[in-house]
């Protein structure tokens, strides 16, 4: 059997707790995102040492919901609907509304 893959389940996950119509994983530039959407990218991670060697590693991802509402109603569900989220900062760019999270998966 396949093992899923982390992506995978963070766009699933993201479905089940927002059914935010649009999910978009590294999109090329090329593509023409539709609004309200969360768009996904990995990042760094975190990785603890004992011995000199790794033995846990958590990934970190790049959570963006962009939206022309500044209180978006995917904010919320979002933010509670993973244990291991963090708010990082809301800016705004060609009149939309970026609200970008770090998680940990």
């Amino acid at each position: 059997m396949e093992e899923q893959r982390p992506m995978d389940d963070i766009r699933n996950r993201i479905i089940a707790v927002t059914n935010i119509p649009y999910i978009y994983i590294d999109p090329p530039q090329s593509v023409q995102m539709k609004y309200p959407c969360i768009r996904v990218s990995r990042n760094s991670g975190i990785t603890r040492f004992a011995n000199n060697m790794p033995y846990t590693h958590r990934t970190s991802y790049s959570v963006k919901l962009i939206d022309r509402d500044p209180d978006s109603i995917y904010f919320r569900p979002l933010v509670m609907g993973f244990p291991m989220i963090r708010f990082n900062r809301h800016y705004v760019a060609d009149s939309l509304h970026h609200d970008d999270f770090i998680l940990y998966y």
